[in-house]
């Protein structure tokens, strides 16, 4: 999983603190800081310290950010999120696994977003794909650069981590 930042206070720890919460875990989680003054890797390296935190001295804006957390993950597939956002179901990294497993050509997945105005809930149902959403948000493309998850002799996933 990764989460890009830029000066914007603690705003990324609320965030670390909701995926904290989720179970499984993501089997890792990397931040980069943009503009890094080195005050917020001190933090993070505090309250999270399995969270692998990048920075820059120099603004490469949220992509650059995405981009270097990316060639650094050592998982199969990614999630990204802002570091103002969060999965709202507890049980969301489970279900991202379980689309990678069923659809291991994939290179993106697309959900529902829950905004601050609406209700919290849970809305694990959001990622299953129906037809409509697996054409529009499903890139099956040979040339994309991806990692398949393993799939064992008996035809199961093997999960590649969490805690």
């Amino acid at each position: 999983m990764i989460i890009p930042t830029y000066n914007r206070g603690l705003t990324v720890t609320r965030a670390l603190k909701k995926i904290d919460k989720c179970d499984p875990k993501p089997a890792e989680i990397w931040t980069h800081i943009d503009l890094s003054d080195g005050t917020l890797e001190g933090v993070l390296r505090e309250q999270f310290p399995d969270v692998r935190v990048l920075t820059s001295p120099v603004r490469l804006g949220p992509g650059g950010g995405r981009h270097r957390c990316l060639v650094a993950c050592g998982t199969p597939y990614a999630v990204s999120f802002d570091d103002d956002s969060y999965p709202v179901d507890p049980d969301f990294f489970f279900s991202t696994e379980r689309l990678f497993c069923e659809y291991p050509r994939a290179a993106i997945f697309g959900a529902r977003i829950w905004h601050r105005h609406e209700c919290e809930k849970v809305r694990t149902a959001s990622l299953v794909l129906n037809s409509e959403l697996y054409r529009m948000w499903l890139c099956y493309t040979p040339g994309c650069r991806q990692r398949s998850p393993r799939i064992s002799s008996a035809g199961e996933c093997v999960r590649y981590g969490g805690k």
